[in-house]
């Protein structure tokens, strides 16, 4: 497993085929274009999973609000970014590759010089909703969205706002996350209520 920063409009448009396939969208190639796009890729360098970072608008999760209020307004007044296309093939979910997944993840976002990041993740999916509590979000929105191009319907999403103060105190709000990644879901015998 190795990371590779895609940058030709072959690579973009490979990758957004594939990642259609796992989240059921295929984003736009303009819209890979303007973003920094990593993907996980194989000793045979194809792609096993990866993540779109968006550093200036206009960002698809805020598009697909059918109505903004002020509370959306005003959580959006840092530097902020987007998340989306995150995604991790299943036969990459041992704890050693996840756990590298994740703290890449984790240094692309903090080193981004960005205050806050927007994604947002369908309700059929909570697992995804629970991988990004670890960094406490706040949610700007929550129902039906509007539909985008590289969409075939209107989904049940969270839209939600994270701020990278909280993202990076993450491993000591929420150790359990990173401790998970090491030792993949078996009970862990450590009780931080004692600490």
């Amino acid at each position: 497993m190795k990371f590779k920063v895609l940058t030709t409009e072959e690579e973009l448009n490979n990758y957004r085929k594939i990642t259609n396939a796992f989240i059921d969208v295929l984003l736009p190639l303009s819209y890979l274009k303007r973003s920094k796009v990593v993907a996980v890729v194989n000793k045979k360098d194809e792609i096993r999973g990866g993540f779109v970072i968006v550093m200036q608008g206009p960002f698809r999760t805020l598009q697909s609000i059918p109505k903004k209020t002020d509370h959306i307004n005003n959580a959006l007044k840092g530097n902020v970014g987007e998340i989306t296309g995150l995604w991790l093939d299943p036969r990459f979910k041992d704890c050693r590759s996840s756990l590298k997944f994740w703290l890449r993840f984790y240094w692309e976002l903090l080193s981004s010089g960005k205050s806050d990041y927007v994604y947002a993740y369908s309700l059929r999916k909570p697992k995804l909703g629970l991988l990004y509590k670890a960094g406490r979000p706040k949610v700007l929105f929550r129902g039906q969205t509007k539909i985008l191009e590289g969409m075939d319907m209107p989904e049940k999403e969270s839209v939600e706002i994270l701020s990278m103060k909280n993202l990076a105190l993450a491993p000591l709000t929420s150790p359990h996350f990173i401790l998970r990644r090491l030792w993949g879901n078996r009970k862990l015998s450590i009780s931080f209520a004692k600490f």
